[in-house]
């Protein structure tokens, strides 16, 4: 215990020592931090998460089963070494507890969390909200925005995501999926909810399985491995999807050209954008998308027809 005491005084050290007025992923730098050191800031960031959701716990599972799984690599070599039967029976103890506070923290604080306060997730004609794109318009017309919620709604969010990293950390990862099922996945150092859109036929003598992940709070679409992803459990599905696909209303034009689809990722991307719901297309919705410029608000579907009609006359974008 006392040398556990002193690791985690470590990684409070070394956290303090790399945190600036700016967020800094110190785990993703391999000039800050060893393999290690990585691991067990890890888990600590995990504990305090944990700490936060429930208060009077006094142990976390999560330092509980590092006690078990983690040693540092500058140990004795004359330090005991624990019997066989007692170290696995510590491991099962330990994940068993884990297992069970998961349960809990799932049962008792998810249903409550999935419900919003006065949002309503309806996108009837007229309805209008703020939103961010964070992926491509395709050749069809179609995106997907990432729906802004109320400061209250997003505390909630937040506080989902912490539950499902938690339960993703201590979960194996997948080794095969199905299509249309809800995982977990973590990407650019945060865990995510991710629905499988499509998948390989299966492994290979050289390439591993993988599959095709629509980031249902985010909006992107990304291509990975099936071992990156993670079980989750039903209770996951409750919260409402951030990100919806979506066409413009006006659009009467069915393609749209390489030229209009890199205008959209220089103007939209990331940005925060409003956008007004005229009519639905199946899944889709069709708004009419509005932006902040240089030169003002913006009609974004009109904006880039304008600068596809400059490119054909032979003048240069923006």
């Amino acid at each position: 215990m006392k040398k556990q005491i002193k690791a985690f005084e470590k990684l409070k050290e070394t956290n303090h020592k790399f945190t600036t007025s700016t967020t800094v992923t110190v785990f993703k730098d391999p000039q800050l931090m060893t393999l290690q050191e990585q691991h067990e800031w890890q888990r600590c960031e995990l504990f305090r998460r944990y700490e936060q959701l429930l208060p009077n716990k006094m142990i976390s599972p999560i330092i509980a089963q590092s006690i078990c799984s983690s040693a540092s690599p500058s140990e004795p070599t004359n330090t005991p070494l624990l019997n066989n039967d007692n170290y696995e029976n510590q491991q099962d103890y330990a994940q068993n507890d884990v297992s069970e506070d998961l349960r809990i923290l799932i049962e008792q604080r998810v249903p409550d969390l999935c419900t919003l306060d006065d949002e309503p997730m309806k996108y009837t004609n007229g309805t209008k909200f703020y939103c961010t794109i964070n992926d491509i318009l395709t050749s069809d017309g179609e995106f997907w925005v990432e729906r802004e919620f109320s400061p209250e709604n997003e505390r909630k969010f937040q506080q989902f995501i912490d539950i499902l990293a938690l339960f993703a950390y201590n979960y194996e990862s997948l080794k095969e999926v199905y299509i249309g099922q809800l995982v977990a996945l973590n990407y650019e150092s945060l865990w995510h909810r991710a629905l499988v859109v499509s998948k390989s036929e299966g492994a290979t003598v050289t390439k591993q399985p993988s599959a095709r992940v629509r980031l249902v709070d985010y909006g992107s679409s990304l291509y990975v491995n099936v071992c990156q992803l993670k079980w989750l459990p039903e209770q996951f599905y409750l919260f409402p999807f951030k990100a919806v696909e979506c066409v413009f209303s006006e659009a009467i034009k069915p393609t749209f050209s390489d030229t209009v689809r890199l205008t959209f990722k220089q103007l939209v991307l990331h940005k925060r954008l409003r956008a007004t719901v005229y009519d639905r297309d199946g899944t889709r919705i069709c708004v009419l998308l509005k932006c902040k410029t240089e030169e003002g608000i913006v009609n974004v579907y009109r904006y880039l027809r304008a600068h596809e009609h400059k490119s054909k006359r032979g003048r240069m974008l923006d």
